[in-house]
């Protein structure tokens, strides 16, 4: 009699742990993620006119802030560098956005842009560390060098590379586009800092051509992958770091350098010059930065002129 009690007390409470575990799981696979709505939409142009500034988030290793929106037909991301070397990584290197619909992180469908850029050595300043003077001179020539080859690296950044998509892989030219509507876009704004953009229409690897309510809050999740460029040979990390952080965007690309950035500016508005500051300005140049961010899809069809968070 005890023993079929205790048997019986047992199978319920099992009963209730994997009700609540059940519950919880189903709970947690139906919680919906805040999203942010676009209401003007994004015209990819290298301008940061349709976006808020400053911009919502930022990655202190990447040396980025970025946002990701989205209306009813576009998923828009956007990222915004004030730091001379990064920009020009990135505009040498390109930006791989890794898009996965599920909210997880799967590494199926990529943009690269710019694509195949990295034409050539970046001259650097000089490396006399004898004195305070000669230190000073060696920055300014390293800022002076890394803002002419941002401008020249910007002029070139003509090819976008795709991955993963339903209708279009392979390589573009960014005047020609592709037949999904894919836009892609870099420039440069009135304090210099690098203003990344992409367009990107649901259709091309959503489950729908247009959202709607019963998207809401569904995740996507966006990863940012930056890959650090070639150290010179024979040059050390300023702080000691090393080789590593292979990726893929669409097609292989070499080893890049760990190190930490330096002499960033403020971002979505702050001015001055870009080149950074101190011995170490020019690391961002070979760190690789790898981050992911999960947003939920937003819809807000009678929203006013004024962009809100949902």
């Amino acid at each position: 009699m005890q023993r079929s009690f205790l048997v019986t007390s047992f199978l319920s409470c099992l009963f209730i742990t994997i009700s609540c575990n059940t519950e919880k799981q189903a709970h947690k696979s139906s919680a919906k993620l805040p999203g942010n709505w676009q209401a003007t939409p994004v015209v990819a142009d290298g301008k940061k006119n349709e976006w808020p500034s400053p911009l919502p988030y930022d990655n202190s290793k990447a040396l980025i802030s970025y946002d990701i929106t989205n209306d009813k037909e576009n998923l828009y991301i956007t990222v915004l560098s004030g730091d001379a070397a990064t920009e020009l990584k990135i505009l040498r290197k390109g930006i791989v956005i890794w898009i996965d619909k599920n909210g997880t992180e799967e590494e199926k469908t990529s943009i690269c842009f710019p694509s195949d850029n990295d034409k050539g050595p970046v001259r650097q300043g000089s490396r006399r560390q004898s004195q305070d003077a000669d230190q000073q001179q060696a920055q300014k020539g390293q800022s002076r060098d890394l803002m002419q080859a941002v401008d020249k690296a910007l002029s070139t950044a003509n090819e976008f590379f795709l991955q993963g998509f339903k209708s279009c892989r392979g390589k573009y030219d960014v005047s020609a586009g592709d037949s999904c509507g894919i836009k892609v876009a870099v420039g440069l704004d009135e304090y210099d800092q690098l203003v990344w953009e992409a367009v990107i229409p649901f259709k091309t690897f959503y489950t729908k051509a247009e959202i709607d309510n019963r998207d809401k809050g569904k995740p996507i999740n966006v990863c940012f992958d930056l890959l650090g460029m070639d150290r010179p040979a024979g040059q050390n990390s300023g702080n000691g770091g090393h080789g590593g952080g292979m990726h893929m965007g669409g097609m292989g690309f070499g080893m890049g350098g760990m190190g930490m950035g330096m002499g960033m500016r403020p971002m979505g508005g702050g001015g001055g010059r870009r080149g950074g500051g101190g011995n170490n300005a020019n690391e961002s140049l070979y760190t690789s930065t790898t981050f992911w961010h999960k947003v939920g899809i937003a819809y807000e069809p009678h929203l006013g002129p004024l962009r809100r968070r949902g």
